[in-house]
């Protein structure tokens, strides 16, 4: 067994914080229901905040110097990583997941059904793509493609040049945030499977069936798929073929997206557990007990891992791999 991490420090923010943390330059930052985006330097002292007039449950990514994070407000907002300054806002209806920049462009899925891309430095609209049902997951982009998912039950690739509809896979029900790894797009789905999808013409390639609902999105490493379902396990699969390398019970559902790193593989439960897992084997080294459920994927950085949780914090615990 691995020694069991210390807390480093918490951030206490006044409602439940389901955003998940992105780490640069130093600085972690985060969204809370309490309707705020926080800026905390990476020993814990705040640095700035943004009061939005929403929810900011989008976890915000960072490129640039510039953090851009949606809000229940309706507003996609581009901030100055060092002071918090609004460079720009866009009303591109509510924003509930994180938007993700590519090549100078920002694109967001919004409650509204729509897939917004917008130039990343002044926030003008380059295209929108109308999905037909509301988008509460962040969209994945590779080799010129967007991959998206609406609460409809589609799983749609769209052109990032211009927002044109290359393909729609349509399911009964709702899908996860999307991943995409050579060639192959993996998504989890309230049916209780994983998908895996080819990226080029949106054919199967292989479905793997859990025991409950699938909203954790996978994350793919070195042929590895490790995905959370809410059947309370946590599964390696093959990215080839689907087969099972290992699974580990949990005993709660797994929402929350893995983070892996060379040697372990990181993820909450809806039990209140930051759990670290070894990723040849499977074997839990470890559990934390937190004080609410963990909805937010943790942030791996420089031997720390950045979790929030619905009991209104973020914590930080120093970690040995």
């Amino acid at each position: 067994m691995l020694e069991r991490p210390s807390r480093r420090w918490r951030l206490n923010t006044d409602d439940a914080v389901l955003s998940s943390a992105a780490v640069a330059d130093g600085v972690v930052y985060v969204g809370s229901l309490d309707n705020t985006l926080y800026a905390v330097d990476v020993d814990g002292m705040r640095r700035w905040r943004l009061d939005t007039g929403g929810d900011v449950s989008s976890s915000p990514a960072v490129v640039n110097g510039v953090v851009y994070v949606g809000s229940f407000d309706g507003e996609l907002y581009a901030l100055d990583a060092a002071n918090g300054d609004v460079r720009w806002q866009r009303s591109v209806g509510q924003v509930v997941s994180g938007p993700n920049v590519a090549d100078g462009v920002v694109y967001a899925g919004s409650y509204d059904g729509n897939v917004y891309a917008l130039d990343a430095a002044d926030g003008e609209e380059i295209w929108t793509y109308a999905s037909g049902a509301e988008i509460t997951s962040s969209p994945a982009v590779a080799d010129g493609v967007l991959y998206g998912t609406n609460l409809g039950g589609v799983l749609f690739a769209v052109d990032t040049a211009d927002g044109r509809l290359i393909w729609r896979r349509p399911l009964e029900a709702q899908y996860s945030s999307p991943t995409v790894s050579d060639g192959v797009v993996y998504v989890g789905s309230v049916d209780g499977s994983i998908y895996a999808v080819d990226a080029a013409s949106g054919r199967d390639v292989w479905a793997f069936e859990t025991g409950d609902v699938v909203l954790s999105s996978p994350a793919v490493v070195d042929g590895v798929v490790y995905v959370g379902s809410n059947d309370g396990t946590l599964y390696a699969l093959t990215a080839d073929g689907g087969e099972v390398r290992w699974s580990l019970a949990t005993g709660d559902p797994v929402i929350s997206s893995p983070a892996v790193t060379e040697r372990l593989v990181y993820v909450g439960t809806m039990g209140g557990a930051l759990i670290a897992v070894e990723r040849e084997s499977g074997q839990l080294l470890w559990q934390v007990e937190l004080e609410g459920s963990v909805y937010s994927s943790p942030a791996v950085l420089d031997s720390v891992v950045y979790v929030g949780c619905d009991d209104g914090r973020l914590y930080a615990f120093a970690v040995k791999e």
